[in-house]
């Protein structure tokens, strides 16, 4: 390279450098973004919340409210967008109306389970059992 060095010539060879060490190219290393925003439906402002703070997402009604370690908030998106948004690398869904955050599952009992931080237990849909049974045999240890 000659100087000065162009900026997309400079980017152009680091790319290069790093799919030559690694075997991935800059396009295909993607970030996830650790927190999401939400218009808080009854506050009427929109709120940043960090994903490793979500406890859970209840549907009530029309509106979900996301459990968090700061407090609720309820707004008025879908669990189907939820689910999708947040994936299911760190939350699943325990019965039609809950997804949680499989990481704060403190105990697991025959038809309910216990999340770190919530007073309340979450009750274990039939035809999610087997999944939740299933992440715990994969992290017993």
């Amino acid at each position: 390279m000659s100087k000065p060095i162009a900026y997309d010539r400079l980017k152009q060879a680091v790319s290069w450098a790093l799919e030559a060490i690694t075997g991935i190219g800059q396009r295909a290393v993607k970030v996830a973004q650790p927190y999401i925003f939400v218009r808080d439906a009854k506050a009427k402002k929109e709120v940043k919340i960090d994903l490793h703070d979500i406890q859970y997402v209840q549907v009530k009604g029309n509106t979900c409210t996301i459990g968090t370690l700061k407090g609720e908030v309820e707004t008025r998106k879908t669990l189907k967008e939820f689910k999708r948004k947040l994936g299911e690398d760190d939350f699943m869904m325990v019965e039609r109306s809950f997804l949680v955050n499989k990481w704060l599952i403190r105990e697991v009992q025959e038809s309910k389970i216990i999340l770190d931080g919530v007073s309340s237990h979450i009750l274990i849909g039939p035809e999610y059992a087997k999944a939740i049974r299933d992440f715990v045999k994969e992290n017993l240890w």
